[in-house]
């Protein structure tokens, strides 16, 4: 999430994790709270801030779809969006997924960006405390509800635990040179040797 870190592989991470959790039907894990936030803010439009690569909006739509719930429509955001990626999440459910296509700051949400209310779904952990704080005082301030979702704890002990939890990430890393919309070359090299 720093910006001198190279783009391929902020976007090795952001595909691996996206295609891992896919995989893993991590929507079925994470499906029922959200289902209950929905329920409870009746709620039309989320804006998903961190959206990384888009894939648990797209994964939470398919499981309500399975299920015949009421769903939302979503705008994939992120301060430094990978709109390639974004845009193969939102092919998904193109009527009900958008994208954001400018750098969206999760502590200062830019008035212009529509929504009622803003998701965060293994996210809120990159924060530290005055950062997380300030996301939460900007939903406040604009009266905006948040969902945030962690599925891990933070560290070396969550990323094995996930690893092991969800087998699917560990061969997302391994398959992403391959599945990777571009770039390719140097994940390669950097994913294997």
């Amino acid at each position: 999430e720093r910006p001198e870190c190279p783009a391929f592989i902020r976007e090795s991470v952001v595909e691996t994790l996206g295609n891992g959790l896919r995989w893993g039907r991590y929507a079925a894990i994470m499906g029922p709270a959200f289902e209950e936030f929905i329920r409870q803010t009746n709620v039309t439009e989320i804006l998903d801030l961190c959206s990384g690569s888009g894939q648990p909006a797209a994964n939470l739509v398919e499981w309500l779809q399975e299920r015949s719930s009421p769903f939302p429509r979503f705008i994939l955001s992120d301060l430094f969006p990978n709109r390639a990626t974004l845009e193969l999440s939102q092919g998904q459910n193109p009527e009900v997924i958008a994208v954001h296509p400018h750098p969206v700051d999760a502590t200062a949400v830019a008035q212009d960006v529509s929504h009622d209310a803003r998701m965060m779904v293994n996210a809120f952990h990159h924060f530290d405390t005055d950062h997380a704080r300030a996301i939460l005082e900007d939903c406040a301030a604009k009266e905006k509800s948040i969902f945030i979702f962690e599925g891990t704890p933070r560290g070396w002990k969550g990323l094995l635990t996930l690893g092991l939890s969800i087998p699917a990430v560990p061969l997302a890393l391994l398959l992403n040179p391959f599945l990777a919309p571009r770039g390719n070359l140097l994940k390669f090299i950097f994913t294997y040797l």
